[in-house]
């Protein structure tokens, strides 16, 4: 099987209403790289398996007979992928630049994971990472969040990016 740049994991549950906008996304901003589009559905019951298969006939479509969770699911993926890097992308993102650049920053030596900026509908930046939680802190949710002013702020071009 041919090795390809990249593989985009997708889990859904009833999430038929967010496929349309979120794949064709995916088609607008990934033609630049090669690139699968793996779906690992947990038993939808909303038509999601029967309008992909429809509608999207090119994706690799895992229907799974019981829900296995968000992180389970992403798992069975990513060890059925090809590609040489890994996206885990929600059902109901939008992606709205070309992805070939994060490509690129995956493919230097020194790096090991990458992560996007996430906006939110009005497309301002919205923080998409939090602190491990430390024992003391799990009484306090509140400290979850990561506070540091560039994730603060989204502006992470002093490390390069």
């Amino acid at each position: 099987m041919q090795k390809l740049d990249l593989s985009i994991i997708i889990v859904n549950y009833n999430g038929k209403h967010y496929l349309k906008d979120c794949l064709d996304s995916i088609a607008n901003y990934c033609s630049s790289t090669s690139n699968e589009i793996i779906i690992v559905d947990n038993n939808s019951s909303d038509g999601s398996q029967e309008y992909l298969k429809e509608n999207y006939p090119e994706i690799r479509l895992f229907e799974e007979k019981e829900n296995l969770g968000f992180g389970k699911a992403n798992n069975f993926g990513v060890k059925k992928s090809i590609g040489e890097y890994i996206l885990l992308l929600n059902n109901d993102t939008i992606l709205i630049q070309d992805i070939m650049p994060v490509v690129e920053i995956a493919k230097r030596s020194e790096v090991g994971a990458v992560g996007v900026r996430m906006l939110n509908e009005e497309k301002q930046y919205t923080t998409s990472v939090g602190k491990f939680p430390k024992s003391y802190n799990l009484l306090k949710l509140g400290n979850l969040n990561e506070n540091r002013p560039d994730f603060l702020s989204g502006d992470f071009k002093k490390n390069g990016i």
